[in-house]
């Protein structure tokens, strides 16, 4: 990640403690995809992409549809391994943060997009092919 992404991640990161979050992780790698931050408050768990951006017209940059499907599975094998978190409703958020500037400008967008059924769950690590996924097997007997 370069120099610019750090900072972007850090300053989203200060953002969100200031406003009341916990960060749980930070750089989340799972099923296929990255969490930049995971932050809870008040029962509500947050996925955060964080785009950092030189100029303020480029923080309008989409989460294209691969990114969206590999940031979901991260975010079910996430959950599938916390269980202790079942309980709390999930969102995907998106923050921008334009460094172009002398003053940080950061923009928060929450429930950005939402966890599309649709989209296969990666497989557990060391289940052979065929054999379900880790967070839906139940489902599919």
């Amino acid at each position: 990640m370069s120099e610019r992404g750090h900072l972007g991640e850090a300053l989203a990161g200060r953002y969100l403690v200031r406003r009341g979050w916990r960060i749980l992780a930070r750089n989340w790698s799972g099923g296929g995809g990255e969490l930049d931050i995971v932050a809870l408050r008040a029962g509500v768990l947050a996925f955060v992409e964080v785009k950092t951006r030189a100029e303020a017209s480029e923080l309008v940059d989409p989460v294209r549809d691969g990114q969206r499907r590999r940031m979901i599975n991260a975010a079910r094998v996430f959950l599938a391994l916390r269980p202790e978190l079942s309980e709390v409703s999930a969102r995907f958020d998106i923050i921008g943060v334009d460094v172009g500037r002398r003053w940080r400008r950061i923009d928060h967008i929450t429930d950005a997009f939402e966890m599309d059924p649709s989209v296969d769950t990666p497989r557990s690590p060391g289940t052979r092919r065929g054999a379900g996924y880790a967070t839906d097997w139940n489902e599919r007997r």
